[in-house]
C-alpha cells in the first residue's frame, strides 16, 4: 500500500507548529465511511506508530484537535462499535474497506446478519476480533472469514454456545478464543 503524507499546521502557546502525518491513500469512499462511522457513534483508534513520535508529547487538547480535523487521513489501528453505536449489517459490510484495521470490536444490540461478518475478508491485518451482544450466535462464528492474521477472538457476553466456541477453536487453531 502506498503511503502519503499530509502537513498539518496547528497553534500552541501562540506558536505555529507543523506536523507531517503519514496515511494510506484516501478515497472518497473511505472518507465517507469514516464520517458515517463517527456519525453512528463508533470510536476510531489511530495507528500511533505511524503518527510522528512527538505527537504523544503534545497537550491532549491539541492531540484531540489534530485528530478531529484530520481523522479521515490518519491511519487506523482499530474500530470500536459499541454502546450507543448504531450498528447494522450494512455498516458491518462496509468495514471491509478499512483494510488496515488490526482490531475490531462489534457490540450489537440489534441483529447483524451472519453474512455481514463474511464481508470482513479484506481485513488481512485483523489480529483481534471482539464480538459482544446476544444477537451474535453460532452462525455468526461460522461466517467469520478464515484470516491467518487473527490471533484473538473474543465472544464473551454473546449468544455463542460452547459448541460454537469449539467450532471457532477448530477453525482458528492458532488464535486464542475467549468465551463465557
Amino acid at each position: 500500500m502506498d503511503i502519503l503524507s499530509t502537513r498539518i499546521e496547528y497553534r500552541h502557546d501562540s506558536e505555529t507548529h507543523i506536523a507531517t502525518v503519514r496515511h494510506p491513500p484516501v478515497s472518497m469512499t473511505r472518507v465517507e465511511l469514516i464520517r458515517k462511522l463517527l456519525g453512528a457513534g463508533c470510536s476510531l483508534i489511530p495507528n500511533v506508530e505511524r503518527v510522528p513520535s512527538y505527537f504523544n508529547s503534545l497537550d491532549r487538547n491539541i492531540q484531540r484537535a489534530i485528530v478531529e480535523q484530520h481523522l479521515e487521513l490518519l491511519p487506523l489501528y482499530g474500530l470500536r462499535m459499541r454502546g450507543n453505536a448504531q450498528i447494522d449489517s450494512t455498516l458491518v459490510e462496509q468495514i471491509g474497506t478499512l483494510s488496515e484495521l488490526e482490531l475490531l470490536e462489534l457490540d450489537a444490540d440489534r441483529p447483524v446478519a451472519p453474512e455481514a461478518l463474511a464481508s470482513l475478508r479484506p481485513l488481512t491485518h485483523l489480529e483481534v476480533l471482539i464480538l459482544r451482544g446476544a444477537s451474535f450466535r453460532d452462525d455468526h462464528c461460522e461466517a467469520i472469514p478464515k484470516l491467518s492474521s487473527l490471533r484473538s477472538i473474543d465472544v464473551q457476553r454473546t449468544g455463542v454456545s460452547q459448541n460454537g466456541a469449539k467450532r471457532l477453536r477448530d477453525k482458528f487453531p492458532d488464535a486464542v478464543i475467549y468465551v463465557s
